[in-house]
């Protein structure tokens, strides 16, 4: 009896651990990106909504972080170069900060051909690009909401003719993605950030108190990211019309699979929880088919995942990866013109089949799940609408709207911003973002973080 309940409170205590720290959906930013050879420093504050959401600020109403960001893109005869990079600092909790390299590359380009080493972004698929899923490449996923697609790292040469263009990459070390920060010290879990849910440091065994101890064990760095990844894709047609791309990769997932184990200390009668994280590798397939004009673009998208198994001991519980099928069709579009010419909408479906398994260990009973799923959803639409409201306000103001709902999780997400230009260089924005769920169950991506509802402001000044 008493193994039976031990392996249900640790699995009670470990839920809420995994649950922030693998692979979530995400959506993608649908703020505006730096021009070229930019530079901008602001501040930024979120106000969460529920007085019961424990929040970055010991105030309970967010943070104010002080943002720099720059994106410089340049050349120098067949010499070329760019960087994309932010960095931001919590002025009210200094231990809430980050910085993000999206893209930092230099290499050699001509009209025909190009080599680059470094990070850069490329589409390898659409259906991943779009929908935020993480697959090729790496997301920055500080804040669930706003996530950033980034670039893998390696070495990237491509051929481009009128009718075909080939792109190949490999890359001699893994850089995995990141996600909202957490601290384990001193038998503790701790974390900044709403996004990231700590397990309690406690818990209640034989009506008395017993205190849970963390621990973090990483392999060697030298270890960890020496994983080589390959990868081509092959697009056919020119930048307008009919198009079709086929891409290819083998590559350890940008998201760190998680295992533990875990018993009752009777000498202390304390609970040690090992938490170890493990690194997967995955072969993809993509192909996207679409046609592309001037206020036109439909692309339609099918990717596979073949994930490796590894075999690690026996005695862990671990988090499993299997074979997925994922397929959807986007359509963007600018359907009118004088005063109405920049209005951009893009409607999307996305459809899943497979992945998900359940977990594996001798605390896990058949067919549960005790860590996040890697694909929160199954069958999900999404619409979103750019625009500058009437076309002489293009340079002053832009406003943005998305709204995401979930079928098998009956759950849904609004986003919306506006930026405001009000004199030259300096830039004001609002936004708020609202989720929403009928499903109670805490490892469905919405319901989990829907107390998460915010307002957003910043102000800003671009060099």
């Amino acid at each position: 009896m008493l193994f039976k309940r031990m392996w249900k409170i640790q699995m009670a205590i470990l839920l809420v651990y995994a649950l922030g720290a693998v692979n979530a959906f995400a959506l993608p930013t649908t703020q505006p990106r730096l021009r070229d050879r930019d530079v901008k420093i602001g501040l930024l504050t979120n106000s969460y909504l529920s007085n019961t959401r424990e929040t970055i600020s010991d105030e309970g109403t967010g943070n104010i972080s002080l943002i720099l960001g720059t994106r410089a893109v340049g050349n120098q005869g067949l010499f070329h170069f760019g960087i994309e990079a932010e960095a931001l600092y919590g002025v009210r909790n200094a231990h809430y900060r980050y910085i993000d390299v999206g893209e930092a590359y230099a290499g050699l380009e001509s009209k025909s051909w190009h080599v680059y080493v470094g990070r850069k972004r490329y589409e390898w698929s659409a259906l991943d690009s779009h929908w935020g899923l993480g697959l090729y490449q790496p997301r920055f996923r500080w804040d669930y909401i706003n996530t950033r697609e980034n670039g893998l790292f390696g070495l990237f040469a491509s051929f481009k003719s009128d009718l075909i263009t080939i792109t190949g990459f490999g890359a001699p070390i893994y850089v995995p993605e990141q996600g909202a920060p957490f601290d384990i010290s001193g038998g503790s879990c701790k974390s900044s950030s709403p996004w990231f849910s700590c397990p309690a440091s406690s818990i209640s065994l034989f009506n008395q108190s017993t205190d849970i101890r963390f621990s973090l064990e990483v392999p060697p760095v030298k270890k960890l990211i020496q994983k080589q990844a390959l990868g081509a894709s092959v697009r056919v047609g020119k930048s307008r019309g009919f198009f079709a791309r086929g891409s290819i990769a083998h590559k350890p997932m940008n998201q760190f699979h998680l295992s533990f184990e875990g018993n009752l200390d009777l000498s202390t009668l304390q609970i040690p929880a090992v938490i170890r994280p493990r690194v997967l590798f995955h072969t993809l397939y993509s192909l996207d088919v679409g046609f592309i004009d001037p206020k036109h673009n439909i692309v339609a998208s099918a990717l596979w995942e073949r994930p490796v198994e590894d075999y690690p001991p026996t005695n862990w519980n671990i988090q499993r990866a299997s074979n997925t099928f994922l397929s959807g069709i986007t359509y963007k579009t600018k359907p009118f013109t004088n005063q109405l010419k920049d209005y951009r909408f893009e409607f999307s479906y996305f459809h899943r089949n497979g992945g998900n398994p359940s977990d594996k260990g001798p605390f896990i009973s058949p067919g549960t799940n005790i860590f996040e799923p890697r694909f929160a959803f199954k069958n999900a639409m999404s619409a979103a609408l750019f625009t500058p409201i009437v076309s002489s306000w293009a340079d002053r103001f832009l406003f943005s709207t998305k709204f995401v709902y979930d079928s098998d999780n009956t759950g849904n997400i609004l986003i919306a911003d506006a930026y405001i230009k009000p004199i030259s260089r300096t830039f004001l924005n609002f936004g708020i973002d609202i989720l929403g769920s009928n499903s109670r169950d805490p490892v469905d991506f919405i319901s989990r973080y829907q107390r998460n509802d915010r307002l957003r402001a910043g102000v800003s000044y671009v060099f």
